[in-house]
């Protein structure tokens, strides 16, 4: 579990796992409060590139914090999403869970 304090502004590195190169649109991120699917998501953006061997991206979140694009409160804890679009398919994966100070 990744920590972050409510008042800074942070971005978290993740790695997503795909079936083929996504870097044609940016990868979306959200946060919850429980284990279901978001409704609103915030656009993010490639770490790196898409490692074929073992079909892994690096994504970065865009800020977090009580000022970030995704805003969370100090004292909870939220799950992180990320989407992305291949085709005409886009996965949704569950990532993490980020705790607020």
């Amino acid at each position: 579990m990744k920590t972050i304090e409510s008042a800074g502004v942070a971005k978290e590195n993740v790695i997503v796992r795909t079936f083929s190169d996504p870097t044609g649109t940016p990868p979306d991120f959200a946060v919850t409060s429980g284990a279901t699917e978001p409704a609103s998501w915030v656009v993010g953006e490639w770490n790196g590139a898409f490692d074929v061997a073992t079909s892994e991206i690096p994504a970065l979140t865009p800020t977090m914090g009580s000022a970030g694009a995704l805003v969370v409160a100090g004292g909870s804890e939220y799950d992180l999403w990320v989407r992305w679009t291949i085709g005409v398919e886009t996965p949704v994966e569950l990532v993490g869970r980020i705790r607020v100070t």
